[in-house]
């Protein structure tokens, strides 16, 4: 056995070991703090689909922040979302979780920046969260036609597009070529008028070629949305605010 001071010297070995205390619970605060950044204030997330082309692009990140949301009581509902923001949703299909499994994402989620959650992590995308733009408000009503969202506000007379309604600026991708080749997109090209309930909000992809939005699986209820999209940050010279 190698003979070293702390092996002679106590006070020396419980120097040694008050100072690995120290250390070890300095990472275990610093690890809580960020944790709870990441779940109140605002964490990054790397976007894995196309879906919100040409706003933002398959594996650009942006800062979210789960702080703003219309369940959360220090805003009002019409204060936290607005037409035109783009939103963080919950999975449509939410599995149940124990406390442990639900550490261990949130433990493994941490250190991935996010990306990878090895409980709640799916291949399908149902069971995914996502990213959509906000077009219609709850009690509006909405119809599709050309792709274009179409809103009449409550109390409005006349239904006005999604662009004409909303200070957000912002382009949608319709690619002729792909729908001409997916027949199954003709269908996503109009929807019939429907009218929002008080809690529910109408999302669509930027990118209308991508069908996983509400014209496939109906309206959002509010409890779905879990924070919004603040800015782009990566890549660097294509940053923006939104």
């Amino acid at each position: 056995m190698r003979t070293t001071i702390y092996n002679l010297n106590y006070s020396a070995r419980r120097s040694l070991h008050r100072r690995i205390r120290i250390v070890i619970f300095s990472i275990l605060i610093l690890l809580l703090l960020c944790s709870l950044v990441t779940s109140f204030l605002i964490f990054s997330v790397r976007i894995s689909s196309s879906a919100m082309e040409p706003t933002i692009g398959k594996n650009d990140w942006v800062f979210v922040s789960p702080l703003v949301q219309p369940r959360n009581p220090i805003y009002s509902q019409k204060e936290a979302i607005k037409r035109g923001d783009l939103i963080f949703m919950k999975p449509l299909q939410e599995t149940n979780q124990n406390f442990f499994f639900r550490g261990i994402d949130k433990f493994v989620g941490f250190f991935t920046l996010q990306q990878y959650y090895p409980i709640s992590n799916s291949k399908y995308m149902t069971e995914n969260k996502i990213i959509r733009r906000v077009v219609a408000l709850p009690g509006d009503e909405v119809y599709i036609k050309d792709y274009v969202a179409h809103i009449k506000t409550q109390g409005a007379e006349h239904f006005l597009t999604e662009f004409e309604l909303t200070s957000k600026e912002y382009d949608i991708l319709t690619d002729k070529e792909i729908i001409e080749k997916e027949s199954k997109l003709a269908f996503f090209k109009n929807c019939d008028t429907i009218t929002l309930g008080p809690d529910e909000y109408f999302v669509l992809c930027d990118n209308r070629t991508s069908t996983f939005d509400s014209r496939a699986w109906g309206t959002v209820n509010a409890r779905k949305i879990s924070g919004k999209v603040l800015l782009k940050h990566f890549p660097p010279m294509d940053a923006k605010v939104f």
